[in-house]
């Protein structure tokens, strides 16, 4: 079975919280993914999880083909939320928004 593909928008402390819980899933086979347009937020998730896959943008994050499984995880201000959710719905993936 492939592994569980789990998409972070944003890398600051919400999304350390969404990292730690998908990485702890029963399953155990998740391949984790994060970017933020925070070099030094980046950089900070990095750190904790080195396993993830940093990506510069959110278009090169979702530039793969999407599988039905696949979660993207709105962890962005309230303010900045609507265009990352836009674009992810727009990609194909399930989207987890938990701010208005």
């Amino acid at each position: 079975m492939a592994a569980q593909r789990i998409y972070l928008v944003g890398a600051g402390a919400i999304a350390r919280h969404h990292a730690a819980a998908a990485l702890a899933l029963p399953a155990g086979d998740v391949e984790l993914h994060v970017t933020d347009l925070s070099a030094s937020a980046l950089d900070g998730f990095m750190t904790k999880y080195p396993s993830a896959n940093a990506h510069k943008d959110m278009t090169t994050m979702l530039s793969d083909a999407s599988r039905e499984s696949d979660v993207v995880v709105i962890c962005t201000p309230p303010f900045a939320n609507a265009d990352p959710a836009t674009v992810n719905r727009e990609s194909g993936r399930q989207v987890l928004w938990g701010k208005r």
